[in-house]
């Protein structure tokens, strides 16, 4: 149940937060439709790592929110530097919805697992029955 709830806000948020900047960075101030079906998904990606860990709900709402932005700023900026300069072509924005979200959810669920277990590692699962024991 707790990674379906995260993973739901996290999308929502994203979602929202990808309407919000692709109108924004947009000089006619429209809805960027590539954006919209790229950048919304990245919500899932940056919690795939943390959606069952003791992530907030908040926390999976900031996160989708700054997927959502990750992603589409890639979409306007980051791709076309990379065309440009590097000559790399990225025809499907995997590095937008895929790449830059994916490196964030993997450093969100290093924070998490550090807040949630602590430094030592003083928590253990039991897998039996899915409860958290102190050691």
């Amino acid at each position: 149940m707790r990674a379906f709830t995260n993973t739901y806000l996290s999308l929502c948020a994203c979602a929202v937060t990808t309407f919000a900047i692709s109108a924004g960075t947009n000089p006619k101030r429209q809805w960027v439709m590539e954006h919209i079906q790229n950048a919304t998904l990245a919500g899932g990606v940056i919690v795939g790592a943390c959606a069952d860990m003791m992530l907030s709900p908040v926390g999976s709402i900031v996160a989708g929110a700054l997927a959502g932005c990750v992603a589409t700023l890639g979409f306007v900026y980051v791709q076309p530097f990379l065309a440009e300069k590097l000559k790399i072509t990225d025809t499907c924005g995997v590095n937008n919805l895929h790449g830059m979200p994916s490196i964030l959810g993997g450093l969100l669920s290093v924070l998490i697992a550090d807040v949630s277990f602590g430094p030592m590692g003083n928590r253990t699962m039991n897998y039996v029955t899915g409860i958290d024991t102190p050691n």
